[in-house]
């Protein structure tokens, strides 16, 4: 099974032009380091996160940033990105899951694996807004070893 970017035209022609045009920008790299599954995947998350209304500004980075991170970890945490990215979406604004996906390539290659990501997930939500009371103290020692 190979995967096309023209299998996906239908889909292509209902995303935002810019979208479209940063998404047929990476497919060559993400077809190098995702297989065929993987590159599935991919379109399907990009596809989900067009259709939640946040912006396309998130899609974006969410395509740049995915490839990247299936490159230093594996193809199999996308999924577990999109899931965690659709929890968000009903505790933060767009933008703020922007920002977790503009994380991701750097705390892949830091974390250097797929386990360890999903944790990294994980404790965000568990930090997002709804969750803040409850994780306060872990949020000042996780902001304790980033000094500036």
């Amino acid at each position: 099974m190979s995967i096309d970017l023209k299998d996906y035209h239908e889909q292509l022609d209902a995303l935002d032009p810019h979208v479209r045009d940063t998404l047929e920008a990476s497919f060559a790299e993400a077809a190098r380091v995702m297989s065929p599954q993987g590159l599935h995947n991919w379109l399907e998350g990009a596809k989900g996160l067009s259709q939640l209304g946040r912006g396309n500004e998130l899609v974006i980075t969410y395509i740049q940033a995915m490839p990247s991170v299936a490159k230093e970890v594996g193809e199999e945490v996308i999924k577990d990105c999109i899931v965690e990215a659709m929890k968000l979406a009903s505790m933060v604004s767009g933008e703020v899951i922007q920002l977790l996906f503009d994380t991701l390539p750097t705390a892949a290659s830091r974390l250097g694996d797929a386990e360890l990501l999903r944790g990294y997930l994980g404790l965000i939500r568990q930090l997002s807004p709804r969750h803040r009371a409850v994780c306060a103290p872990c949020w000042r020692i996780w902001m304790s070893c980033f000094p500036n």
